[in-house]
């Protein structure tokens, strides 16, 4: 799904107004995320489906996914950092980190595992 005001969707002004005011509020965004996954579940029966958030949509499902943890059954945030560089206190350290995705799901960043 497109986030209203973005992509595809049917709400133009993806440049934002010029007044300051956001293309769409978080809360809208997730309401409108439930619909989508009701939709699905409705549709093919699943209980639970794997979300994937690219840039903001990153953040809108993490969002999404702490509210429904019981309809999510994987999320994949990809590029969602925003205005970091290199003299950010957690930029650093998030690159040479090396996270591990147990086989229960839950991350760990403990220095004894490797990538």
């Amino acid at each position: 799904m497109d986030a209203r005001g973005y992509g595809g969707s049917s709400r133009g002004g993806q440049d934002g107004s010029q007044d300051g005011q956001p293309l769409v509020r978080s809360d809208a965004v997730v309401r409108d995320i439930a619909a989508v996954v009701d939709a699905i579940q409705a549709r093919t029966g699943v209980s639970k489906v794997a979300l994937l958030g690219w840039a903001t949509g990153g953040h809108w499902a993490g969002m999404y996914s702490s509210r429904n943890p019981d309809d999510v059954s994987h999320l994949l945030i990809y590029n969602s950092l925003y205005g970091a560089h290199s003299a950010h206190k957690n930029w650093a350290r998030a690159l040479t980190l090396p996270i591990r995705i147990t086989p229960t799901g839950s991350l760990s960043s403990n220095s004894e595992h490797t990538a």
